[in-house]
C-alpha cells in the first residue's frame, strides 16, 4: 500500500505516535483511502458481527446437537477461551507489531492505528467483512485438531459467540455508559489501553490473558 493511496489526513495520521500514551483523538470519523470503493472495504456496520456470527453459531450448534447439551457447552466453552486468547495475541503481536519502515507504519496504521487516532469512529469499531471471514476460517481450521465433527462444530460455535461478545464489549467501551461494575471495569480497562497504557492491557473482551501474561500494568 502506497502512502499516495491514502487521504492527506490519513497519510499524516499514519506517522502519529499512536503507540505512545496521551495521543489526542482527532475527531470521530475520517476517510482513509482516496478511492471511495477502497475506503468502503475498511468500514463495517455495527450490527454486522451479530448478523453474521450468531446465526453461524446457531447453525454450528445444531450440527453438534447429537453430542448432548453438556458436551456442546464444554466444547463451546473451549471455543470461547480460544477466541479470547486469539484476540489477545492478535491485538498484541499483530496490530501493535513493532515496525521500522514507512511501509510497516502504514500497514499497522491501516490495520489498527487508525482506531487509536479516531477511537469513536462508529464505522470502524467492528471487524470488516474480510476480517470476519478470516476469523471464521481460522477457527474452522483450528477445529480440525479436535476428535470428531460434532466437537468441531461446538468449538467453532463457541468461538463465534466469544467473538460477538468481544464486539459488544468493544462497542460498549467506546460508546456505552455502563452501570454494572463489571462492565465499568471492562470499559476502564480498555480506555486505559487507549489513553494511558497503549503498550499493555491487550485484552478487550476480558483481562484474563493480561493477568496471565502480566501485561496489566
Amino acid at each position: 500500500m502506497r502512502a499516495q493511496d491514502l487521504t492527506e489526513t490519513a497519510r499524516l495520521a499514519a506517522d502519529l505516535p499512536w503507540r505512545a500514551p496521551g495521543l489526542r483523538p482527532r475527531g470521530d470519523a475520517v476517510a482513509l483511502y482516496r478511492a471511495g470503493w477502497l475506503d468502503l472495504a475498511t468500514r463495517s456496520h455495527p450490527l454486522q458481527p451479530y448478523a453474521v456470527a450468531l446465526p453461524l453459531a446457531g447453525w454450528a450448534v445444531s450440527r453438534a446437537s447429537s453430542l448432548g447439551a453438556a458436551a456442546v457447552v464444554g466444547w463451546g466453552a473451549l471455543g470461547v477461551v480460544a477466541w479470547s486468547l486469539a484476540e489477545y495475541a492478535m491485538h498484541r503481536f499483530l496490530f501493535h507489531a513493532e515496525v521500522r519502515t514507512a511501509q510497516g507504519r502504514i500497514l499497522t496504521f491501516l490495520a489498527h492505528g487508525h482506531h487509536h487516532v479516531w477511537p469513536r469512529d462508529p464505522r470502524r469499531l467492528a471487524a470488516t467483512p474480510i476480517q470476519l471471514g478470516s476469523t471464521v476460517l481460522f477457527f474452522v481450521g483450528l477445529s480440525k485438531a479436535l476428535p470428531h465433527p460434532e466437537a468441531r462444530h461446538a468449538f467453532v460455535a463457541g468461538a463465534l459467540v466469544g467473538y460477538a461478545a468481544y464486539e459488544a464489549v468493544h462497542w460498549m467501551a467506546h460508546h456505552g455508559r455502563p452501570t454494572h461494575r463489571w462492565l465499568k471495569a471492562l470499559q476502564d480497562h480498555h480506555l486505559k489501553h487507549h489513553h494511558l497504557a497503549p503498550t499493555t492491557r491487550w485484552g478487550i473482551g476480558t483481562p484474563l490473558w493480561d493477568h496471565a501474561f502480566r501485561t496489566l500494568r
